[in-house]
């Protein structure tokens, strides 16, 4: 993830971007930090492109929050809302 995040903050600190498209599969460990390198490289840079993330679940395109980003590294978080403690 650190070499992936590297990459992005160097483009994006090099170049200026309207928007990036982030598209991985759904349930891969290791797609999932695509994601997070992105909000991390446009937070490390000041940047703010407009990003898409969006996963493929059973062929389909699904559009995905930075809310949901976000939260997906947060298993406290995440863990209280699944079991109705708020989060």
């Amino acid at each position: 993830m650190n070499i992936i995040a590297l990459k992005i903050t160097s483009i994006l600190s090099r170049i200026e971007i309207d928007r990036i498209s982030v598209l991985t599969v759904d349930g891969s460990p290791h797609c999932l930090h695509l994601h997070h390198s992105v909000e991390e490289a446009m937070k490390v840079t000041g940047k703010a492109p407009e990003v898409d993330h969006m996963v493929v679940h059973h062929g389909r395109i699904i559009q995905i929050s930075k809310r949901a980003i976000k939260l997906s590294r947060y298993l406290s978080r995440l863990d209280a809302l699944l079991n109705g403690r708020g989060g």
